[in-house]
């Protein structure tokens, strides 16, 4: 018994070791499986589901390094995602993943998605690990982690993050299954704020390969440090437990949830304001691994999958969230085949373009962007 579990030991010390960061065997050897509809079990308040007209709900099990012959060996994470399919007669050929922000999840994108299907436009959009509705298997080897008594609901694994190569994973399994189910056809990547790091991290590495290009709007590359501080101080992260939990930087303000950060319309602000599925803390090891993939995407060591893909960079005028300075810095000298277009986001200049005035202009523009056509900006048209 003693050699068992010394063995089992041995084998979890591995397990662990090939799942971090850049690790080439947790990065390209995590499976796709069971692929399915399903219908929402939680009792959390999303008021964004209002917003859903023709999606349909997916889930698929994402899952690493499953050892044969150990009960619940691995890692398993339940990925939701919701599919907007037009009929092929008003299919336009363009497909489009869209991967949300921190706080945020795919829900905060259901209105603007069945714009894009009345366009003709197939939409899929995903809750990351830890964010929205996905969340950990139960009978996992994650959940033998949690304390006995930890309750498996969307909470237990919400805002925690034990591997930047889980990120990237779920964007390559969502680009298969959008493959897949259409074929021939164009795929672009749309990311907003946070979801912009790792879909820039993703085409550093990867480039056009089976993407068409990319739209990032108001990419969450460099934190605004002066008006969106951290809300805690560096040596208390690093003194604290892994698991110990942080809030985000949109602290709230009157019980708002986070919303006036994102937009001063009515309408959005009540459903950011009630939104129960919003990630409103996280792990140490979330914000640890995200300074790691900050240092990987401010300094890439080579650009070049980048520069050959085309790029939509959609920004907002004095974001008080984002560093628009030294984003465009970082653009114009990483980059070669993009586009940089600033909207004024409202009155006061928030940051959720399409919960503010500019909606209509953003959408046309990443349309006519995604389209190929000529798209309108300061001073002329690109």
């Amino acid at each position: 018994m003693k050699h068992f579990v010394q063995i089992n030991l041995v084998v979890l010390g591995l397990l662990m070791a090939v799942l971090q960061p850049g690790n080439a065997l947790g990065a390209d050897h995590s499976c796709l499986h069971q692929v399915r509809s399903f219908s929402s079990d939680h009792q959390l308040n999303n008021p964004f589901d209002e917003e859903r007209i023709n999606g349909e709900s997916f889930e698929f099990t994402q899952e690493y390094l499953k050892i044969p012959f150990i009960p619940n060996s691995g890692f398993r994470f339940l990925i939701r995602y919701t599919r907007w399919k037009p009929s092929a007669e008003n299919a336009n050929g363009k497909v489009i993943i869209y991967n949300h922000g921190l706080q945020s999840h795919r829900g905060w994108f259901n209105g603007t998605a069945e714009d894009f299907y009345d366009q003709g436009y197939t939409v899929y959009a995903f809750d990351r690990i830890g964010c929205g509705e996905s969340t950990v298997i139960r009978g996992s080897m994650f959940e033998s982690l949690l304390s006995d008594d930890a309750p498996l609901t969307l909470s237990v694994a919400r805002g925690d993050l034990r591997a930047l190569c889980f990120l990237q994973d779920s964007v390559r399994h969502m680009i298969e299954i959008a493959s897949d189910e259409n074929s021939d056809q164009e795929i672009w990547l749309w990311a907003n704020s946070y979801g912009a790091k790792i879909i820039t991290r993703y085409l550093l590495k990867n480039g056009r390969n089976h993407v068409a290009g990319a739209v990032l709007t108001t990419p969450g590359n460099f934190r605004q440090t002066e008006t969106l501080p951290l809300p805690f101080g560096i040596d208390e992260l690093l003194s604290a437990g892994i698991t110990d939990r942080f809030s985000i930087p949109m602290v709230e303000a009157d019980g708002d949830n986070g919303a006036h950060w994102f937009t001063d319309n009515p309408y959005w602000f009540g459903k950011i304001a009630a939104d129960e599925l919003s990630t409103r803390y996280v792990t140490a090891r979330f914000y640890l691994k995200t300074m790691t993939l900050d240092l990987l995407t401010k300094n890439p060591v080579d650009p070049i999958k980048l520069k050959e893909t085309p790029v939509f960079y959609a920004m907002v005028e004095q974001d008080i969230m984002m560093d628009n300075l030294q984003m465009v810095s970082w653009i114009r000298k990483y980059d070669e085949n993009y586009l940089i277009k600033f909207y004024q986001g409202g009155d006061n200049h928030k940051h959720f373009m399409t919960f503010t005035e500019d909606r209509d202009e953003v959408i046309t523009d990443i349309m006519s962007f995604i389209s190929g056509h000529a798209v309108c900006i300061e001073g002329g048209t690109r």
